[in-house]
C-alpha cells in the first residue's frame, strides 16, 4: 500500500485486491454485477446461484461469463482478502486512488459490508487514521453514487463507534457541512430510478448522512435535540435546494 495510508500494509494485498474489483466493476454487464455484489455477502454455490438466477431478476440477465466471473471473484475474495481486517484500509485506499467510479463505488459497497466484523480489530491509531479520510471522501469525491455508499459506511462505523464514545467530532462535522456556505459541501448530485425513468435530484451531505445515521444509531441524537432542531429549522428552508428541503422533512 501506498506510504501516503497505511504504508505498512503489503503492496502486493492492495495490487491483488484492486485487480479483483477493477476485473469486476468494469467487466461486461458490470452495473448488474455491482448491484448482484451490492445484494450478495456470501459465496454462493453453482447450485444455488442457478437458483438465484431463476428467482432474482438481476441475476437472470447475467450472461454465463459474467456468472463465472462473479463466482471465481467473489471466491477469491471471501477466501484471500476478505478474511483479515487489512481489507479495511486497503478498500479505503481503492475508493480514494482508483481513477474508476464503478470500482471506487464498488469498493465502497464492500467497504460497508465488512465493517461489522472487522473494524473492531483494527488497532486505535488505523481506526484514528481512517475516520477523517471516510470524511474526506466524501467532500471531494465528483460521483454520486460513491458519495452515498460512503455515506454508509461512515453510518457502519458510526454505529460501532459512537455508542462507546468514539468518533465525538462526527456530529459536528456534520452540523458544519449542513451549515456551509459551499454548496458542495451541502449537496450531492444522485441519480433515483423509478422503473425506466431516471430523476436527478440534489440532496446534501450532511443531512444525507444524518439520515443513514438514524437508521443505525438514532439514540445518538437525545443529547443534541437543540442544536438538531436548529439545524432542521434551517435546512427546511434552505433556499438553493428543493431535495435539502424534503430530506430534511
Amino acid at each position: 500500500m501506498t506510504d501516503s495510508l497505511f504504508g505498512h500494509f503489503a503492496q502486493q494485498y492492495l495490487a491483488g485486491l484492486d485487480e479483483i474489483l477493477t476485473k469486476l466493476a468494469l467487466a461486461v454487464d458490470s452495473e448488474t454485477i455491482r448491484t448482484v455484489s451490492s445484494r450478495t455477502s456470501v459465496v454462493c454455490a453453482p447450485s444455488r446461484m442457478q437458483k438465484t438466477r431463476q428467482t432474482c431478476p438481476v441475476m437472470a440477465i447475467l450472461t454465463r461469463h459474467s456468472v463465472n466471473l462473479f463466482l471465481q471473484a467473489t471466491s477469491t475474495l471471501n477466501t484471500q482478502f476478505y478474511n483479515t481486517p487489512n481489507c479495511i484500509p486497503a478498500l479505503i485506499e481503492i475508493v480514494i486512488k482508483s481513477p474508476h467510479w464503478q470500482v471506487r463505488q464498488l469498493a465502497s459497497v464492500e467497504l460497508r459490508k465488512r465493517i461489522s466484523k472487522w473494524w473492531p480489530q483494527l488497532d486505535a491509531s488505523t481506526q484514528g487514521t481512517i475516520r477523517p479520510k471516510l470524511l474526506e471522501i466524501i467532500l471531494q469525491e465528483q460521483n454520486d453514487l460513491v458519495r452515498h455508499a460512503t455515506a454508509r459506511v461512515i453510518s457502519a462505523v458510526a454505529k460501532i463507534d459512537i455508542p462507546v464514545g468514539k468518533w465525538n467530532d462526527l456530529m459536528q462535522f456534520l452540523y458544519q457541512c449542513c451549515n456551509s456556505a459551499n454548496a458542495g459541501h451541502r449537496e450531492v448530485s444522485s441519480v433515483m430510478r423509478d422503473g425506466c425513468t431516471a430523476y436527478r435530484f440534489w440532496d446534501c451531505v450532511g443531512i444525507y448522512v444524518l439520515y443513514t445515521l438514524f437508521e443505525v444509531v438514532s439514540n445518538v441524537f437525545a443529547d443534541n435535540l437543540h442544536q438538531l432542531f436548529a439545524l432542521f429549522g434551517k435546512a427546511l428552508s434552505d433556499p438553493e435546494s428543493k431535495i435539502v428541503r424534503v430530506t430534511t422533512l
